[in-house]
Order: structure tokens, then C-alpha cells, then sequence
């Protein structure tokens, strides 16, 4: 028996990509810290619980799934792109354990992606609009303003503080380098497929696209392809993310719709790759379900984090080959999360990710995002009991 493989939010949802046709979800979330855990039960779980983890609930949140969201590297600032068009901002009070909503921008069409550039206070996103814009937060108008295009939806950005350079890629099979000080980009590049994301560890970029093709580049002196090559895994790149720069050795974690994701080094090692099993239900009758691996972000250069469309994220180090702790289900999907860069704050967002296409759309379901303090056993594990 085949067993059950979640559907990829990108693939069904292309038909949403004609500029925002979708209805959105309604209701915010509130702050609040809620007691006790649930278990995966779809919305049912998350209204009897919406913060089973007790971790910081983001006021304000969008009405449509959140896309992608950036943390500043001071983790006073946290933005979040949503299929609401919106890419709202908050501050991050970390004295008072509170994030405050300041300020919000709109695309035209789902926004996509976002950034932070390294100022913390320059704010990128990419919509289905194809426009590339630009986000002043803190100047005293907060004035935003585009500064590039795809011709087809801006799936996914990174800002590379060590060139000062922007990098999005597109649906129209294209990854641009901007310098945000000129409408036209510093590098072009034409991708084998569409992108669906991509991640940058300086001096190397890496985009997985459609069809589970996978290019990897060199950013000194240029957008240069170093290698383009299959994925490892049997089903389509549903996120990606390189190993932090300080690692050794260079490679990729890659996590597809199967609930699987592949640890993979550029020099090509047979005995050092492998690929895991992750987010599928541990009961197996009548056959086991398996969900999306939605998101990965590498915490340091061992400790990294998978979500997945079960609702729950969980820590593991690649060199050990372990899950170091893994956190109770939100009762939906968690649709995207990310690392400070100092790895002292984790933020994920839940959310319906489409995995169950309309059928599985319903009106009560809202959008949470949560601001998790990382702790010393999410990147080290339970301390092993020691016998006398």
C-alpha cells in the first residue's frame, strides 16, 4: 500500500497565483500563554489550545497563511509575508515579553517572501505581483518602493550581507542579484525551472526549482553556477537550507512533501550524505500518514530545525544523526519559521497550508504566529540519566 503523501502548497496553489482570487481566513490572534498540550486534530485542537508549546503569541496576525517570515539579527524585528497580501512588521519588546504591531505594506497579489538586510531596519519583500520592494522601517515615514521585477510570482529572497546584495528568484526561472540602489539587477541567472526556494551561506547560493532540480552558485565575483544536479529525494523540494558558513564542509539540507529530508554535502560523499524520515504519525493502521516538510532553518553548525504540515517542529543535529526535542502539534499546519542570528529566538507561524487543496479550507481557521526562547536542551538534547 502507497502511503499517504501531503499534497505541496506551491503545487496547489498555483491557480492562486491569478493575483489573489482567494478568499482569506479571518480572525487574529491575541497574546496569551495557555497551559496543557493538545494533540493533531485540525482547527479542533487549536481552539481548544492554541499555544500548547507556551511560547509568546504575536498579536495582529494576517488573515491568510504566512508565507515566509525574517527576524533582524538582533531579534528586535520580526516581518511576516502573508497570501493576504500584507507584509506586516512588529517590534519585539524582549523586556516585557511582547511583540507590538507597528507598521504593515501591501503587494497587489499574494506576498510571497521577505528579508531583513543587515541594518535590521531595511525590510525586502517579493509578491505573486512579480514586484521586488523595498521597506525603510526606520526611517519616519517608513517609506517603502520598488526596486525590482520578476516576470512571474517572486517565490523566494535572501538578503547577503557580505556583498550587500539582495538575491530573488522567480517563477519566471530566474534568480536576480540586486543593490537596491538601481531598478536594474547586478546579475541575472536562468534557472532550469521554476524556483521555489532558495538559501544563501556565503560564498554559496543554493535554489531548488521544479521538476526537483537543484543549482547551487558561487557569489564571489558574480552569479557563477557551480554545480546543478537531481535532487536526492524521490519527491518534490519543498524547502532547502546550506549549512551555516562557519561549517567544515559545505552542503544542504533539502526536505521534500514526503516528510523526508536529505543531508547532503557538496563534495558529493557517499558515506556522509543520508536522508530521515520526519512528521508522519507514528500509528500505522490503516496505512501511515505522511505530511510536507514546510520549512527548515539551521539553528548552528550542527542543530537545525524541520516543521512540518502536522503542525509540529522539531530540533535535530546532523552529526549525530538524533532529533534532539520535538514540541507539540498546533492542531495545523506550520506553514514557515526562522532563527535570529544569534539562534537565541525561533519564530514559526500556523496556518493552513493548502495541503488538502479547497476541501480542506475553512472559514474559523486562523493564523497564529508564535516567538519561541530557545533553550539549552532544544539544541543539546535531554541530559542522559547517569546510574550511580
Amino acid at each position: 500500500r502507497t502511503p499517504t503523501v501531503g499534497v505541496s502548497r506551491r503545487e496547489s496553489r498555483d491557480m492562486a497565483f491569478n493575483y489573489g482570487s482567494r478568499s482569506t481566513f479571518g480572525g487574529q490572534s491575541s497574546f496569551g500563554s495557555f497551559g496543557g498540550g493538545s494533540s493533531l486534530g485540525g482547527s479542533t485542537a487549536a481552539a481548544n489550545n492554541p499555544n500548547p508549546n507556551n511560547d509568546l503569541m504575536v498579536p495582529n496576525t494576517p488573515k491568510d497563511s504566512v508565507s515566509q517570515m525574517a527576524l533582524n539579527d538582533s531579534a528586535s524585528g520580526l516581518i511576516a509575508a502573508s497570501w493576504d497580501r500584507t507584509v506586516s512588521f512588529w517590534q519585539i519588546q524582549r523586556s516585557s515579553a511582547q511583540a507590538v504591531p507597528t507598521a504593515q505594506m501591501s503587494h497587489e497579489a499574494p506576498a510571497l517572501c521577505c528579508a531583513f538586510a543587515s541594518d535590521g531596519s531595511t525590510a525586502f519583500s517579493g509578491g505573486a505581483d512579480g514586484k521586488v520592494k523595498m521597506w525603510q522601517l526606520g526611517s519616519p515615514s517608513q517609506t517603502e518602493g520598488q526596486i525590482g521585477a520578476h516576470d512571474a510570482p517572486v517565490a523566494a529572497m535572501q538578503f547577503v550581507p557580505e556583498i550587500n546584495l539582495l538575491i530573488t528568484g522567480g517563477w519566471d526561472k530566474k534568480i536576480k542579484a540586486w543593490d537596491c540602489r538601481s531598478p536594474n539587477p547586478v546579475g541575472v541567472q536562468e534557472l532550469p525551472e521554476r524556483c521555489y526556494c532558495l538559501s544563501s551561506s556565503f560564498p554559496f547560493l543554493g535554489v531548488a526549482t521544479a521538476q526537483r532540480k537543484l543549482c547551487f552558485y558561487n557569489l564571489q565575483g558574480g552569479l557563477q553556477l557551480q554545480d546543478q544536479r537531481e535532487s536526492p529525494l524521490k519527491y518534490q523540494s519543498s524547502c532547502m537550507c546550506l549549512f551555516p558558513s562557519e561549517t567544515q564542509r559545505p552542503g544542504f539540507a533539502l526536505g521534500s512533501v514526503e516528510g523526508r529530508v536529505a543531508i547532503h554535502y557538496f563534495k558529493n560523499d557517499k558515506d556522509a550524505n543520508f536522508a530521515f524520515k520526519c512528521h508522519r504519525d507514528s500509528n500505522p493502521n490503516p496505512m501511515p500518514r505522511i505530511y510536507a516538510v514546510n520549512g527548515l532553518a539551521f539553528h548552528s553548525r550542527d542543530v537545525f530545525t524541520t516543521m512540518g504540515s502536522d503542525g509540529k517542529f522539531h530540533f535535530w543535529n546532523k552529526s549525530k544523526k538524533t532529533r534532539l526535542k520535538g514540541y507539540e502539534s498546533l492542531g495545523e499546519s506550520i506553514t514557515c519559521g526562522c532563527f535570529n542570528k544569534t539562534g537565541e529566538i525561533f519564530a514559526y507561524s500556523a496556518g493552513y497550508d493548502w495541503r488538502e487543496g479547497a476541501a480542506g479550507y475553512q472559514e474559523n481557521q486562523q493564523v497564529r504566529i508564535f516567538l519561541h526562547a530557545v533553550t539549552k536542551e532544544d539544541i543539546e538534547g535531554k541530559p542522559k540519566n547517569r546510574s550511580r
